[in-house]
């Protein structure tokens, strides 16, 4: 599979081009060649998801069984013989997968995985057509006999690689990087940025009437397929309608600290809270419905479609009854609440008001990353439970070393991960030398070891991860995620960041090609000097 861009023929439509995203495929094709084992690993994670897939139509099987068997009249004393028994279904672990469609080869996988990490996504409009239109990924899949699949089967096989297999490719990342001396991980970086999430920012009386409102749709359209009974009356109907017109009202009020707008606030929550009284009902008799698994005649693809619906519809109750009392708390009480306090909605549950000093407030992720010295991203930590910088350093810095199997000899850091206690177990783990930047750093320091040449060098390095901070950013949309939800969002954030891996190693041997290249021209000239000498 030793791929050289110049042995590949192009026809006489397909040229090769010189590009980011062709200098990235080349760079994943090598991977491949040199690590065999995460094209097993990625295997391993499809057979996973056919297994999954199995396992669901298998239920969705019993369940068609179960329900043909409610309307099958049986002749007397034939009703036990003839029902199914489906305490004999395969167990889980007993599964196989059979022959079937042949699935997306992790060549392609690996290949396209770098190119969302590159493009921020690979199933919009915008980056399908750089797909379609990339001559250099027809020519490569073309050259090896693959097809570019289509969006659905893409994005399905992609989404079905494991965090496990995205870790290891991020390990091998770093060793390749060690071995063709393109970075010895001495020295590293740790930081921490905010990701928007992939939701509106939030606002107390958006969320009640947004909340209420879909919560008020869902219950009708169940009524109106008989699935319930849905009959508020006519005072719900009209609460409703208040609700929808109050906060369009408050939406547009001038000032938000009056007498007016508190008032009108007071009403929004007053209906508000009556209407979520009165939807009460239905959501406990929709969730009776599903505790006592009582589908009527419903087949395995609505049963699927009617528990979603009972899940959202739990979800925006729930979403409004949190919103009304938030926004009573805030602006009727005048009580100020912590960001991880704060209800954000429905659209992002892991999502987390992130409040960084004077800056604007994010609803989003607060990822931890490690830099090394030549600009290698050795870590990317995601933990919701941590929620400042210094309960964070100690779990990065060990997940890098865990990743590039070096304990650095240096640690830079700002501020915000400055404790007597972080200092010490960093000197623990073996770090030699420590900087923390700023006021609260330096009184951890004596005025000699403040000013020494060593921690001088680190301070001054420190705002190199500001710029590995804007290009991850700007050039691989890490300021914004497409996906939610804890697991998905680590998982772009991961492949953001191996395609900006590749990207750095294809940078630093080229500045290493052109050093060597600048060396022997200099080492010509003096030859010929010293000829002309003599």
């Amino acid at each position: 599979m030793k791929v050289n861009p110049q042995n590949i023929e192009c026809n006489l439509f397909f040229k090769k081009s010189y590009s980011d995203t062709s200098d990235l495929i080349y760079d994943s094709i090598d991977f491949q060649e040199r690590h065999q084992e995460v094209l097993e690993m990625i295997r391993a994670d499809q057979k996973a998801n056919g297994l999954a897939k199995k396992k669901h139509r298998l239920e969705d099987a019993a369940f068609n069984r179960k329900q043909q068997e409610k309307n099958i009249a049986f002749l007397p004393n034939m009703a036990d013989v003839c029902k199914n028994d489906d305490t004999l279904a395969t167990p889980e672990e007993n599964l196989v997968l059979e022959q079937g469609r042949p699935r997306v080869h992790p060549f392609v996988l690996i290949i396209c995985l770098m190119l969302r990490g590159f493009y921020g996504s690979i199933t919009n409009r915008t980056a399908m057509d750089r797909l379609y239109e990339s001559c250099t990924l027809q020519i490569v899949l073309s050259h090896f006999g693959y097809k570019l699949p289509k969006r659905s089967s893409l994005s399905e096989n992609l989404n079905c690689i494991s965090p496990e297999t995205l870790d290891c490719i991020l390990k091998l990342q770093l060793q390749d990087a060690l071995a063709l001396k393109l970075d010895d991980f001495n020295e590293i970086t740790i930081d921490s940025t905010a990701s928007r999430a992939n939701m509106a920012f939030p606002t107390d009386t958006r969320l009640v009437a947004v909340s209420l409102g879909r919560l008020w749709d869902l219950l009708d359209n169940l009524g109106q397929e008989k699935i319930i009974e849905f009959a508020p009356g006519v005072c719900a109907e009209k609460w409703h309608r208040k609700v929808r017109n109050l906060a369009v009202t408050i939406a547009m009020t001038k000032s938000k600290s009056g007498t007016l707008y508190r008032r009108r606030v007071r009403k929004l929550a007053e209906y508000g809270s009556k209407l979520a009284t009165k939807l009460e009902l239905y959501v406990c008799g929709l969730n009776k419905c599903v505790e006592n698994e009582e589908y009527g005649k419903m087949n395995a693809q609505a049963w699927r479609a009617f528990m979603k619906l009972a899940s959202i519809v739990d979800e925006n109750y729930t979403a409004s009854c949190h919103s009304i009392g938030q926004m009573v708390a805030r602006v009727l009480k005048k009580r100020k609440l912590k960001p991880f306090e704060k209800y954000l909605g429905p659209a992002d549950p892991d999502a987390k008001m992130i409040v960084k000093g004077e800056r604007e407030p994010v609803i989003g992720y607060h990822p931890q990353l490690a830099r090394s010295r030549k600009g290698f991203v050795t870590c990317v930590q995601l933990n919701p439970d941590m929620t400042n910088d210094a309960a964070s350093l100690i779990p990065t810095l060990k997940q890098s070393i865990a990743n590039t199997g070096i304990v650095p000899q240096a640690l830079s850091t700002d501020d915000g991960y400055t404790s007597t206690d972080n200092l010490a177990k960093t000197k623990q783990i073996g770090v030699k030398d420590v900087s923390f930047s700023g006021a609260k750093g330096k009184k951890l320091f004596e005025e000699e070891e403040w000013e020494s040449l060593i921690l001088s060098d680190l301070r001054n390095s420190r705002s190199a991860v500001e710029s590995l901070m804007f290009t991850l950013k700007y050039n691989h949309e890490f300021d914004r995620m497409k996906r939610t939800g804890l697991e998905a969002v680590r998982a772009e954030m991961t492949e953001k960041v191996l395609a900006y891996n590749f990207r750095r190693m294809r940078t630093l041997r080229m500045q290493k090609v052109a050093c060597k290249k600048n060396l022997d021209t200099e080492e010509n000239i003096a030859c010929l000097l010293t000829s002309n000498v003599v």
